[in-house]
């Protein structure tokens, strides 16, 4: 039997089909305030997500280089997930 780890949510991250696909796949859920990222996965992983849109605004108005840059500083496995749709056709 595999141990799964305890998945850290940051309280304002609002992914409630995410939360819920984890919690069928037996991961226990804990929901605080995150200094960096949305998702603190132990021992060594943080996770970034953002929708397509707000990864859009993040570059133009920069918050996702410094965000970036935080999270190589603070985990040995940073990760920014991008979901959503691109704007092509």
């Amino acid at each position: 039997m595999t141990i799964k780890p305890t998945i850290t949510i940051d309280h304002r991250e609002h992914a409630d089909v995410l939360k819920q696909t984890l919690l069928e796949h037996g991961f226990k859920l804990e929901e605080k305030q995150l200094k960096h990222g949305d998702y603190l996965i132990p021992p060594d992983t943080i996770v970034e997500r953002k929708t397509t849109r707000d990864f859009c605004l993040s570059i133009i108005d920069g918050r996702l280089f410094q965000q970036a840059y935080q999270l190589v500083q603070h985990t040995k496995n940073p990760i920014i997930i991008v979901e959503g749709y691109s704007y092509t056709k």
